[in-house]
């Protein structure tokens, strides 16, 4: 038997991660060696043929990539053979609106954060994320319980309570609404309406205008059949003629929650007080205490670098409690998985004062130093770079650094040099 979250899955179909399109076309395009506002021009197009959802001016910006004959054949081979499963305006089933895979590329670029670079089990990928997960957690309840909260608007309010479903689709619509007082409608017949958008394009530098069709109560943008939702097209069709929108517009099941909203449609806007409960965290490890402590002073440091005054307080506070930390330790002191690590410090960690290089005895390192080509030019004839060990100071092999012929002639050149410029 399926489980309503197994159908909500089921019901979604194939989409192509657009943003990788983009990635790999720059890629393509870096290869012709355009000139850069030419290049420039080509990638917005690409870009603006998969997000918009006009299908003229899909054609539009697909019309001039085939202009160039190496990108005709790239769209050829790569992208026109799945455009339906790329472009917005394509997209003719429901897929919650998504044409990228951000949630799951945020996914994997937290785990590149977090992982070691050694091969890890899922095992050790799972710890990862769960003390990842515990850390943010903390940090949000701290960071949000000091920001001020904006209450709900009446009409977010009203679409929660109406249409059962959450603040973020609520606010979807919302934002739908005010949206089309910005968008002009032309009644062709009872059937047919023609929808108009004008937008001033910057980087094309000129004025853009995305035209849609409402037959028979359906948008030709396809918003609502891909992401299930109302589109501000259609609510501007039903403002023009008369019809009330929140009796008309049509949520797709997935969105509905399965608990009644426990909200009643107020008309104060605006609260003057918003009382939040404070949480409850059991120290009961050392791990959840440094969580804990990390999540505060993160916080607190960023509120109180915001002004001087507030610096200054929280730097005093600093200062006091590491006053009574100490009276308070009687134990030695230890060094903690997450602390600094005990033992030698790694090569990028030494003081550059105490680097000695191995060719001109200067205080950088040998790699870096400035004589280096100078001196290899010394190396005898016929030396090669065959072998698995070489000179660290000439890069040649058949010696080491002690015995390195080209080190020897070159400071002999340098000698014979001064004593020369001595003489004269």
């Amino acid at each position: 038997d399926k489980t309503e979250t197994d159908l909500k899955i089921l019901d979604l179909n194939r989409v192509i991660c657009f943003w990788h399109k983009i990635e790999n076309f720059n890629k393509y395009i870096a290869t012709l060696q355009l000139p850069q506002d030419k290049e420039d021009k080509y990638k917005y197009y690409f870009k603006l043929m998969g997000m918009t959802r006009d299908e003229n001016l899909f054609d539009y910006c697909h019309r001039h990539l085939e202009k160039n004959e190496k990108i005709r054949m790239y769209l050829a081979e790569n992208v026109d053979p799945k455009i339906n499963n790329i472009a917005k305006c394509k997209i003719n089933f429901f897929t919650c609106g998504y044409n990228t895979s951000s949630i799951s590329e945020s996914m994997n670029s937290r785990l590149k954060r977090i992982a070691h670079k050694k091969p890890l089990t899922l095992t050790e990928i799972r710890e990862q994320m769960t003390f990842t997960e515990h850390y943010s957690m903390c940090t949000k309840r701290f960071i949000k319980g000091r920001k001020m909260k904006m209450t709900r608007t009446l009409d977010v309010v009203e679409i929660m309570t109406l249409f059962n479903v959450s603040q973020s689709i609520a606010e979807a619509i919302s934002g739908s609404i005010q949206k089309a007082a910005n968008l002009d409608c032309e009644i062709i017949n009872q059937n047919l309406a023609k929808i108009t958008q004008k937008k001033d394009d910057s980087n094309l530098g000129k004025e853009l205008t995305e035209t849609y069709f409402i037959t028979d109560g359906q948008c030709s943008c396809l918003k609502q059949i891909s992401t299930g939702l109302p589109c501000s097209h259609f609510i501007k069709y039903l403002l023009a003629t008369g019809n009330e929108v929140y009796r008309s517009i049509m949520i797709h099941p997935r969105y509905i929650l399965s608990g009644k909203q426990p909200y009643e449609v107020s008309r104060n806007l605006f609260n003057e007080y918003v009382v939040h409960e404070k949480a409850t965290v059991v120290t009961d490890d050392e791990k959840t205490r440094f969580i804990l402590l990390r999540s505060q002073s993160i916080a607190l440091s960023s509120i109180a670098s915001k002004t001087q005054k507030t610096f200054d307080i929280f730097k005093e506070c600093l200062s006091n409690a590491e006053e009574k930390i100490e009276q308070a330790s009687n134990c030695p002191e230890i060094v903690d998985q997450f602390g600094t690590r005990p033992g030698r410090k790694r090569r990028g960690e030494n003081d550059p004062s105490k680097l000695k290089c191995g060719i001109c005895n200067g205080s950088h390192a040998t790699a870096r130093c400035p004589y280096k080509e100078e001196m290899k030019a010394f190396a005898p004839p016929g030396s090669t770079k065959e072998g698995s060990r070489h000179c660290s100071l000439c890069d040649y092999s058949g010696h080491n650094a002690a015995s390195c012929p080209a080190r020897k002639a070159w400071i002999e050149h340098r000698i014979s040099k001064s004593q020369s410029l001595n003489d004269s």
